[in-house]
């Protein structure tokens, strides 16, 4: 138990660093606006403008100047000046300024025990809930089922070392893909991640949970001094309708999933509209314009944070921020200037990204063949879905969301007070339904897309619709309802939490202790076969050979291996029948004998799971007849048609010219040929075809340059897919292979 404690307690230790750094910033900022505006004290808010600012600046120095680092200490030392400042301002007002030194030191003090420091306890506590399931995992990527963690580090290890040091250790696609994300996506997690490297000295790869506590506390906070200002609500209440729907299966599914991209956009987000709806400031220009400043600072900032998402959203957000702040019809009418300014602003600062986003966006709205999932019922905002399987057929599941809108309209028509906001009740409907509609007409409704915005929906303007149902409730009434939501909210934090308990972890101490292994600091290369997504792409950045080859899918495509040794799992079925190996501990092992051939032939049927381990590239799942070469339809149309089979010949046959039979054929409907070529190690070589069997001629040097390694290459010119010709597979079909034969020449 106390293990696990001070495994918790070094998980979060990076957070509370980060956000204690932020609220330093936050504190500069509110501090020279003081004249002027003044925020609630709010440490979410605080923080949330103060990362936003420092996040912002970070990414101008790294698109302008390619260091990343550089504004960090200047703004603490200029946060520094700004609070001295204006502590010396207020003292001077007064006869005794040490006097007051003292009382400004003392009010600090109190905050912490004030009701208002009371309540950062909630988002605190909950954040600590929400990530309870992993945090017993310390600074490792703790979700078996994400692919994007190490596309979020590799970014940040780029944005902190330099891009042309990344692309001399990954010279493979997996690093090509990294270098165009690290351009392209995200630019505002890549510099929090940073950050948060750089102030705690840890390695990107190991910040996941840190950084979603840091984007969930400021989330947190900013919704709970939201929903007490605007509807003049309980800190209890206030509580529990953001419970409710951030344990709410979708929202939890981006977190557990490991998207600090989709955390980040919620929690900024709810900053932005914090700095519109809460803050109070004087008449004039001046305040106007500081507002529209800091707004414009935290709303470039959000769309930094997944621009495709907030894009995406754009209309139900819009209706969104309108319909909050026209809970109070006079804070309305001081801040639309400045949110129009703010909004103007925006996308000036948002210039130099620009490009980043047309990218991304061209990117995103390209992939028609994103992966679908079930759309979530109205169950789901109130987390009695355990998981989405447990979700009815689309049908029931779109009737349910359409009685929940019809009871809404009535509800809008049915209450005879106060037309101004049923104006704004309707418009954030509309908008609400619009956005919906956009997305699920382009994608579908089950598509990955969808699902993606109903997490934005459920996470950010479903607190607000159940604290504003429940701020129409008066007296008995509203006892009932905060009542009736608090058995909601324990059952939804239990659904929640039993999510989070299925989950496994993906890096042990092992795969981080390989960091420091002086073994593999001296290899030239490795190539990295563990048989996970996840760990695959980890290990390369672990590792700290001067070159890693991934030669398994990722979020990007395998690469062909090097003549080098393979990093390898000892769970590994055929572990224990490699002899040349290295252990480098209990889990992983390095050796060259996977590749090694005993026989001078090979079976690719099912019936022999062994020959899997010699091909690489874009394979479907061995038949009993062999194995098909080939790719689904979005891998085909990028052009990664090769496909290789991998092996190291017996010494013996390093003297000598070698003849490799390949038994098998191209996919050939009735009438059609296709053209067959075969390299070896690069190199096009000379064939022979009679029937089914392929007879290439492999020369002494080619063999002996690699001493014994030969990577054979089949290419298909334009491979087709039966579906082109009535069945119902939709495979693009290359080269079946059968059987591989060799032999010394004659």
């Amino acid at each position: 138990m106390t293990s696990t404690v001070l495994t918790a307690l070094e998980t979060l230790l990076p957070a509370v660093i980060t956000l204690l750094y932020a609220a330093l910033i936050g504190l500069g900022v509110q501090a020279a606006v003081a004249g002027y505006v003044r925020f609630p004290r709010s440490l979410g808010i605080t923080a949330g403008i103060g990362l936003s600012l420092t996040a912002l600046l970070m990414v101008y120095s790294y698109r302008l100047l390619e260091n990343v680092s550089l504004p960090i200490i200047p703004l603490a030392v200029a946060a520094f000046l700004s609070i001295g400042v204006r502590i010396y301002l207020d003292s001077s007002k007064g006869t005794s300024r040490a006097a007051d030194l003292r009382m400004t030191l003392l009010k600090g003090m109190r905050f912490a025990t004030s009701d208002e420091g009371l309540r950062e306890l909630f988002p605190a506590l909950l954040t600590v809930i929400v990530l309870y399931p992993v945090l017993g995992y310390g600074l490792t990527s703790w979700t078996r089922g994400i692919i994007d963690l190490p596309n979020y580090a590799s970014s940040a290890e780029i944005w902190m070392n330099s891009a042309e040091v990344f692309s001399q250790k990954h010279k493979d696609i997996f690093g090509e893909l990294q270098l165009w994300r690290a351009a392209f996506e995200k630019p505002t997690v890549t510099a929090i991640m940073s950050l948060t490297s750089i102030l705690t000295a840890y390695p990107p790869y190991q910040l996941l949970s840190p950084t979603l506590a840091i984007l969930l506390f400021i989330g947190l906070s900013s919704l709970l001094t939201l929903i007490r200002v605007l509807f003049k609500v309980g800190s209890l209440t206030a509580s529990l309708v953001i419970s409710l729907p951030t344990f709410s299966i979708v929202p939890i599914s981006r977190v557990y999933d490991g998207q600090p991209g989709q955390v980040a956009s919620v929690a900024i987000l709810a900053c932005l509209l914090a700095v519109l709806a809460t803050p109070a400031h004087r008449r004039g220009v001046i305040g106007k314009l500081l507002i529209a400043a800091l707004a414009a600072v935290v709303g470039t900032a959000a769309l930094g944070t997944n621009f495709t998402l907030v894009a995406g959203s754009g209309v139900m957000l819009g209706t969104t921020f309108l319909w909050a702040l026209s809970r109070k019809p006079q804070q309305l009418h001081k801040v639309w200037q400045s949110a129009a300014f703010g909004f103007v602003a925006t996308l000036v600062l948002s210039v130099p990204m620009a490009r980043m986003y047309l990218v991304s966006i061209s990117f995103q709205t390209e992939q028609t063949d994103e992966y679908n999932v079930p759309f979530a019922s109205p169950l789901a905002v109130i987390g009695q879905q355990i998981s989405l399987s447990d979700v009815a057929s689309q049908n029931q599941v779109l009737l349910s969301w359409c009685l929940i809108i019809g009871i809404m309209l009535v509800a809008i028509w049915a209450r005879p007070s106060n037309r101004f906001r049923w104006l704004f009740d309707l418009i954030l409907l509309s908008g609400t339904i619009i956005n919906a509609l956009v997305i699920a007409l382009r994608f579908g409704w089950p598509n990955y897309s969808t699902h993606k915005w109903l997490g934005v929906f459920i996470a950010f303007a479903v607190p607000f619709l159940l604290a504003y149902a429940v701020s129409l409730f008066r007296g008995r009434d509203r006892i009932a309802a905060v009542m009736l939501m608090m058995p909601l909210a324990v059952s939804s934090a239990y659904f929640g939490l039993k999510r989070g308990n299925e989950i496994s972890n993906v890096i042990n101490s092992d795969m981080i202790a390989l960091r420091d292994n002086e073994y593999l600091s001296k290899q030239e290369l490795i190539n990295i076969r563990l048989g996970d997504i996840q760990e695959n792409s980890i290990a390369a950045l672990v590792v700290p050979s001067k070159e890693t080859i991934v030669t398994e899918r990722t979020y990007a495509h395998a690469s062909l291996p090097k003549n080098g040794p393979f990093l390898i799992r000892t769970t590994s079925p055929d572990y224990l029948n490699y002899q040349d190996e290295v252990r480098l501990n209990e889990t992983y092992v390095l050796t060259r004998d996977i590749l090694k051939l005993t026989t001078n032939e090979l079976n690719f049927s099912n019936n022999n799971n062994d020959s899997r381990r010699f091909l690489f590239g874009l394979w479907f799942n061995s038949e009993e007849w062999g194995t098909w070469a080939g790719a689904y339809g979005d891998y085909a149309s990028s052009g990664l048609q090769d496909n290789h089979i991998v092996f190291i010949v017996p010494d013996d046959y390093i003297s000598n010219n070698i003849d490799i039979t390949v038994i098998g054929g191209p996919y050939e409907p009735d009438g059609v040929n296709k053209n067959v070529e075969f390299l070896v190690n690069g190199e096009l070589l000379p064939h022979h075809r009679d029937n089914r069997n392929w007879k290439i001629e492999v020369p002494h040097r080619l063999v002996a340059a690699e001493n014994g390694w030969i990577a054979l290459t089949i290419r298909v010119d334009q491979p087709l897919s039966p579906s082109q010709f009535g069945s119902g597979d939709r495979r693009i079909l290359s080269f079946g292979l059968s059987q591989l034969k060799f032999s010394t020449a004659e």
